[in-house]
């Protein structure tokens, strides 16, 4: 009997009356507290910060993508008691996001880029945000010459930093705050990844049912981001479609490349945005009938995977990953040394962004042996990703699948097929076991 998952929605996408589905209250409730609780951690009494995707941890603002790296838009947000966030700058009017974002204690309207115009901490753009800052630090009664004020996600944080320190405000870097609080998800957040994998596991279908000899490369990331568009999802990285000769050694990109009869490709559906939750993951697919070297490359890869998840649990650390993994670089090519196998057995934090704490990298730590462990907590969701190729050979085999670890395990978050390797011209499962 299949185990049910703890994870899986049992319902729809779609707000409904006839049934509880996704409490978005909720969500955004728990991430404001667990922002708050990581403050009072780490001593800080009000943050600013300027990075997109922890803005939507703290309270759901979405900016599209063309407005992100300019940074005008900042949320602050004061740890005292009932506060909530407020959102200064940005490309919204003022009325439209007070209307739709009612939760908010407050907005501000555009305020400049200072990245495009600062040059030093007296810059007239950037004390705009200072002093929006320090008005709300008086209406929250918090005394500037008392508080700590963090600063995350700004390329001028230095910048800041002076400009706050002249208004006698002790200002410090706390992207490490913003971490740790998103570092363990909620089960709201869970089920949002689980969605965001499910709409992949769509995309991964279309690719199969799709893919022929003679396309390129990037009709086939063209037909990913048509199925994950019809999902709902609201940003696309570039996929990684790599094939043929372009597998081994491993190559992550994606070209005007003719995928031919007898090539392996891979994708990488990362960066996959569902209500802000991202994925990573790959698989390889094989255009027609796969040579025994080829499965035999396959079951190499999946064997590293799926050697990773064997000790990983609430309590256990990466070195329980590593103790699993290839103790000597030659396992990969005989020539190879650990430089050489960096991108070959990796894993990282999935969540608001691509790439979330932990991170995990064999070959680092091969390196760095002194590299203190990272302890895996519940509600960890984490990306595995392997690599094999035989030396000297033109294939090779990428896959990668997420989890979150559990109390006394882990679980799988896309259910795609990975266990077999598909012959998309054929319509072909091929076991590897």
């Amino acid at each position: 009997m299949a185990k049910k998952s703890a994870y899986e929605p049992h319902y729809g996408k779609m707000a409904v009356g006839f049934e509880k589905r996704l409490d978005f209250e909720k969500l955004r409730n728990e991430r404001l507290q667990r922002t708050k609780d990581t403050m009072a951690q780490f001593g800080i009494d009000a943050l600013i910060t300027f990075d997109c995707d922890a803005q939507r941890y703290i309270c759901d603002y979405f900016i599209t993508t063309p407005c992100r790296k300019i940074e005008t838009a900042m949320c602050f947000l004061a740890n005292t008691p009932d506060s909530n966030a407020w959102m200064i700058g940005g490309p919204y009017q003022v009325k439209q996001l007070t209307d739709k974002m009612p939760w908010l204690d407050g907005v501000i309207g555009g305020l400049g880029a200072p990245r495009l115009s600062a040059r030093d901490c007296d810059d007239p753009v950037l004390n705009n945000y200072v002093n929006a800052t320090m008005d709300r630090l008086e209406e929250y009664g918090l005394n500037p010459s008392e508080i700590t004020l963090g600063i995350d996600g700004s390329t001028l944080q230095g910048l800041f930093i002076q400009a706050f320190e002249k208004r006698g405000v002790k200002c410090v870097s706390c992207k490490h705050v913003m971490d740790e609080a998103r570092v363990c998800k909620t089960p709201e957040e869970l089920v949002l990844i689980k969605m965001a994998c499910d709409n992949v596991s769509k995309a991964f279908a279309k690719i199969v049912e799709d893919a022929k000899p003679g396309m390129k490369e990037f009709e086939l990331a063209g037909i990913v981001a048509k199925a994950l568009y019809e999902e709902g999802c609201e940003h696309f990285e570039d996929p990684v479609v790599s094939s043929g000769c372009m597998t081994n050694p491993l190559t992550v990109s994606c070209t005007d490349r003719m995928i031919l009869p007898g090539d392996l490709f891979f994708l990488d559906i990362a960066g996959s945005q569902f209500h802000g939750y991202t994925t990573c993951l790959y698989r390889t697919f094989s255009m027609g009938r796969p040579s025994e070297e080829q499965l035999n490359s396959y079951r190499k890869c999946l064997e590293l995977l799926e050697n990773s998840y064997k000790d990983i649990k609430a309590g256990a650390t990466s070195y329980d990953i590593y103790k699993n993994w290839p103790d000597d670089p030659s396992y990969w090519g005989s020539n190879y040394n650990w430089n050489d196998c960096t991108p070959f057995a990796v894993g990282h934090g999935v969540g608001l962004s691509l790439h979330d704490r932990p991170f995990i990298q064999l070959a680092l730590q091969k390196q760095m042996p002194d590299t203190p462990p990272i302890e895996l907590k519940e509600g960890m969701v984490i990306a595995l990703e392997t690599w094999y190729g035989e030396p000297g050979s033109r294939d090779g085999v990428r896959l990668e699948d997420m989890i979150v670890v559990t109390k006394d395990g882990c679980e799988r978050l896309c259910t795609f097929p990975i266990d077999c390797l598909i012959d998309v011209w054929n319509k072909e499962y091929i076991s590897i076991r």
